[in-house]
């Protein structure tokens, strides 16, 4: 049954009437309309006078709105608002309005194609519950006279309006051929189909002339095919049974399949002209492959890539021991296990370096007689007697918790253990001021078996000589 909302229909130029026609634009939609509409919600006799005698051009105003309740101008969501001339024309009971002008308020005219024609998210006419409310222009004023809703265009394609120019009355002709109430497919691409009706279970098959209802024939199981009859409706199961004898695999070739199945574990290889049997491998070996290819041991005899884990199983080891440990052979298998300094061999001139992840403040002390070959400290001098440290410097006073270093004052610092002479010095300060940028110089005298003076001086530009607050700790190798 066709829809009671009222048509609404885009206009070519023929349809426009005449007066309209005369227009730069003569595109239009075409709106019927009722004024006495009953959802036109709170109606007045003088908006129904005026919307029944609008005939001709007149100013007024069209909104298209989605949604909302009829009577409720500003309900929903305004899309589009045209202000400008109408055409309106009686027809009977209803008024039909061409909106033609397409403008919107003190702007330039809009793209009709975009507004009404062409699908897009700027189409009011395929909006969801669409309205349009009419006004006609009174002074400076618009007065509403009729909001009601529409059907958009997509579903109005069967109604009657449109129905006679859409009706085909003409006759097909080609693969689909008759009039429109009695086509039939006569051809497939040009190739005929046959009148016969066809049967259940029967399917179209080409005889090589023309498409023909054919009942597919059973497949039969032969000599070496298991399995039933095949209808050629659903999915076909059978299995080849070779037996005992030799069997022919023609998948492109001639090669032959050896006469049993053989051992558990067998593999199958080509050696170029047919199928041959590899016997089983024994467990922990590998398969070697070439042209005749064979079992045997793993064997690395390239480089190999990624981790090898010597920690477990590389080495027999069960778990890699403890950090800073090192392998070592027990004649019979690897351990884990730390140096110590029995690992030094007797008179070995090689030492063990401490290898820690952070550095090991101490002395190191070489009782009884070694050789330490050709330590040099400070200018080249074989020594036989060595002492290093570090030495905290005392200033005379502080301030805020920091050292005051006196500019040029003499520090005296004593060695830890005397010497049996005065040795040579190589001094290294160090500063624990982490914020500081102050510079220094370090002079050392009087050097005995005992100790050194060290006259300390600041050097840093526009503090030249003055005292600071400064922490300095230093570093000393001496040796005779």
């Amino acid at each position: 049954m066709p829809s009671k909302l009222p048509l609404l229909t885009t206009c070519a130029l023929m349809a426009l009437p005449l007066a309209a026609r005369a227009e730069s634009n003569p595109s239009a939609v075409s709106l019927r309309l009722q004024c006495s509409a009953k959802d036109a919600g709170n109606s007045r006799d003088e908006q129904e006078r005026l919307c029944k005698s609008l005939d001709g051009w007149f100013e007024g105003r069209l909104d298209w709105r989605s949604g909302g309740t009829p009577g409720e101008e500003a309900s929903g969501s305004l899309l589009f608002s045209e202000f400008g001339r109408f055409y309106a024309l009686k027809n009977g009971s209803e008024l039909l309005i061409y909106a033609t002008g397409n403008r919107e308020e003190g702007g330039a005219p809009t793209d009709f194609a975009q507004r009404y024609l062409d699908p897009g998210p700027h189409n009011v006419l395929t909006a969801p519950d669409l309205r349009v409310v009419l006004y006609v222009r009174a002074g400076k004023d618009y007065v509403p006279l009729t909001d009601q809703r529409f059907m958009p265009v997509a579903s109005a394609a069967w109604a009657k309006h449109a129905e006679e120019a859409l009706r085909f009355k003409g006759e097909l002709r080609g693969d689909v051929t008759g009039r429109q109430e009695s086509t039939r497919v006569v051809a497939i691409q040009n190739v005929p189909v046959s009148n016969t009706t066809p049967g259940t279970g029967q399917e179209w098959r080409f005889d090589g002339s023309q498409w023909v209802p054919t009942t597919p024939s059973s497949l039969t199981a032969g000599a070496g095919l298991q399995g039933g009859s095949y209808n050629g409706q659903g999915a076909a199961t059978f299995s080849v049974v070779f037996g005992t004898g030799p069997g022919t695999v023609t998948e492109g070739s001639d090669a032959r399949l050896p006469p049993a199945p053989g051992a558990a574990g067998q593999l199958l290889y080509s050696d170029g002209s047919r199928w041959s049997a590899l016997p089983p491998g024994a467990p922990s070996r590998v398969l070697h492959g070439g042209e005749t290819p064979g079992w045997g041991p793993v064997s690395l005899e390239g480089d190999v890539g990624g981790v090898l884990p010597a920690g477990n199983g590389g080495t027999g080891l069960s778990a890699p021991g403890a950090e800073g440990n090192v392998l070592r052979s027990t004649g019979s298998g690897w351990t884990s296990s730390p140096l110590s300094g029995g690992d030094v061999p007797s008179g070995s001139g090689h030492y063990i370096q401490n290898q820690d992840s952070a550095p090991q403040e101490g002395r190191l002390w070489i009782s009884g007689r070694a050789s330490v070959g050709s330590l040099q400290v400070g200018g080249g001098t074989p020594l036989n007697q060595v002492q290093m440290g570090t030495l905290v410097l005392n200033p005379p006073r502080s301030c805020g918790g920091y050292p005051i270093v006196q500019c040029n004052y003499t520090y005296w610092l004593p060695f830890p253990t005397a010497f049996s002479s005065p040795p040579t010095l190589q001094v290294t300060p160090r500063s624990e001021c982490g914020n500081c940028a102050d510079t220094y110089n370090l002079t050392t005298r009087n050097v005995t078996e005992t100790g050194f003076e060290l006259v300390v001086t600041r050097t840093d530009p526009g503090a030249f000589g003055d005292d600071w607050g400064q922490f300095l700790r230093i570093d000393f190798v001496a040796g005779n």
